[in-house]
This record gives C-alpha cells, sequence and structure tokens, in this order.
C-alpha cells in the first residue's frame, strides 16, 4: 500500500515534471516567434525615442513642450534595452548573431512567464515556500493560462512581440 505522504510527493513531482515541461515547450515556441520591427529603432535608438532617454521623468515634455512616445516608459525602455543588448552578446560566444537575438527575446519571455507563474503561485497559495504542496499546485492551475500558440491572441499573457513583453508583462512584475 503506498502511504499518503509517497502519493503527496508523486503528485508533487509530477506538477514540477509539468511546470518545467511546459517552460520547455514556451521557450521553443518563443524561439519560433518572428521578430517585430521596433527592436531597432529602441536599441539604437531613433529620434523620436530618445527623449525618453534624455528626460526620463518626462519634465521635458511639461516644461519645454516636446512630445514624444512614451515619456512615462523609461523604465521599460531602460530594461528593454539593456536586456536585448547583453543577452545576445552572451550568446554570440556560441551561435551566430542572428540567432543570437532569437535566443533572447525567448530568453526573455520564458523569464517573464517563469516569475509571473512564481508570483500568481504565491498569491494564490499564500506561500513563499516552492516545496509546499499548496505553492506547486497553485503553479500547476496556472501554467495553461500563459499560451505562446495557439490561443494567444485570446488568453495569452506574453505578449509574442519582444517590445510588448518589455512594455506589458514585465511591468506586472513589479506591480
Amino acid at each position: 500500500m503506498i502511504s499518503e505522504n509517497m502519493v503527496k510527493k508523486i503528485l508533487y513531482f509530477a506538477c514540477a515534471i509539468f511546470i518545467l515541461s511546459d517552460l520547455t515547450f514556451s521557450f521553443y515556441q518563443y524561439l519560433h516567434q518572428p521578430l517585430e520591427g521596433d527592436i531597432a529603432r529602441n536599441l539604437v535608438p531613433e529620434e523620436g525615442v530618445k527623449p525618453v532617454f534624455e528626460s526620463p521623468l518626462g519634465f521635458k515634455a511639461i516644461t519645454e513642450d516636446i512630445r514624444y512616445s512614451n515619456p512615462n516608459r523609461f523604465f521599460s525602455h531602460w530594461c528593454y534595452r539593456e536586456a536585448l543588448l547583453m543577452l545576445p552578446r552572451v550568446y554570440q560566444k556560441y551561435t551566430d548573431p542572428i540567432t543570437s537575438v532569437y535566443l533572447a527575446c525567448a530568453t526573455w519571455k520564458v523569464v517573464f512567464q517563469m516569475v509571473l507563474i512564481t508570483l500568481l503561485a504565491v498569491l494564490i497559495s499564500g506561500s513563499l515556500n516552492i516545496f509546499r504542496m499548496e505553492f506547486i499546485l497553485a503553479a500547476t492551475l496556472v501554467v495553461p493560462f500563459f499560451q505562446a500558440n495557439g490561443y494567444s491572441d485570446y488568453m495569452g499573457i506574453i505578449d509574442p512581440s519582444i517590445t510588448y513583453a518589455f512594455f506589458y508583462a514585465m511591468p506586472l512584475i513589479f506591480y
């Protein structure tokens, strides 16, 4: 006869394997999503984005009546720029430059997904302990809401666009 403790361990292990498998498959799906055109204009940055870095709090928009895109999004612009300038360089030690950009985008999306799943599981279970059964069950239940393909247009949390992932999913982590 299998003890109740053994059943809990098997269930915990099965849930952990499910979550890790889903994160791995999500990474694979994110890796094959197309890149959008905003990457270059934000990383270089283009003239319309430069004022965001020059006036992070948007004071120039008020004091000098200058209009520019996203005056309230300095943190997202800065994280986006730093993350996509840093991580591809790391990957370029192992792969070509184009693939390194795709790998970096997929990595950041799966990191956002993993952190959001963890935060939701903490809020649902009321526990910071990832080894508690309540935590792993809560995490297992929220995993299906993170759709990389298929139903992502209807119930996706991490947008296919890396720019939108940095401007919408990443701020949720800090909210």
